[in-house]
């Protein structure tokens, strides 16, 4: 039993809270214009019905604001878990692509496509934000998209026709790419910096 009374009030603290404090702030009220009384709670034997509805009344109207509050914050929530869930496949996104373009079977239609699937995602999330009326920082979409920027070109890059460098930073052959020591060395860090970036976000909507 109080173990359910426990998880009831848990569930219902918003409620509970405010009950509390309409309470409290009516009985104060209401011994600071009575001077003259001590300062306790005292009952009489006879119940006025009118002061009987207007407590009644005043506890229902609580319960109705504090349910729309809760209603409300539930509704929000369960965007934010909506969006952090997306940002969170993005996340595993970015570790795909990264692994692939080591692969030795990464296309070039894939990098670019990559790229652009991750600037699609990040605006999705900034417009469901929106549309949630949540707020979070334009400058993680702008950093996002800017480490996307170098991320494509750092991956697609290839050097013009006729380069006599016997080890091209990025080469394609039969549509793939291939990657040199360094170059594999600047894509895996920069996908590191992306998914910092992405995890930047996640927080902030977390906090929005």
């Amino acid at each position: 039993m109080r173990k359910k009374a426990l998880k009831w009030t848990k569930r219902n603290k918003l409620s509970v809270g405010l009950a509390t404090i309409f309470f409290l702030v009516g009985y104060l009220a209401g011994f600071g214009t009575q001077f003259g009384l001590s300062f306790k709670l005292q009952f009489d034997e006879k119940i006025n019905t009118a002061d009987f509805l207007s407590i009644v009344c005043n506890i229902i109207l609580v319960w109705i604001v504090a349910t729309i509050l809760d209603k409300e914050k539930q509704t929000e929530q369960n965007a934010k878990d909506i969006l952090l869930r997306r940002v969170e496949e993005l996340y595993n996104f970015t570790i795909t692509v990264s692994d692939k373009s080591t692969s030795g079977n990464f296309l070039y239609t894939e990098a670019t496509s990559s790229t652009k699937k991750i600037n699609l995602i990040t605006t999705s999330v900034y417009e469901q934000l929106n549309s949630n009326n949540l707020t979070v920082d334009e400058k993680f979409k702008k950093d996002i998209s800017e480490q996307v920027d170098k991320l494509n070109n750092l991956m697609t890059n290839t050097p013009v026709n006729g380069s006599t460098d016997s080890n091209p930073p990025v080469k394609a052959e039969n549509n793939k790419l291939f990657y040199n020591e360094i170059r594999s060395l600047e894509i895996d860090s920069g996908f590191d910096k992306l998914r910092e970036l992405i995890t930047s976000l996640e927080l902030a909507i977390n906090d929005a």
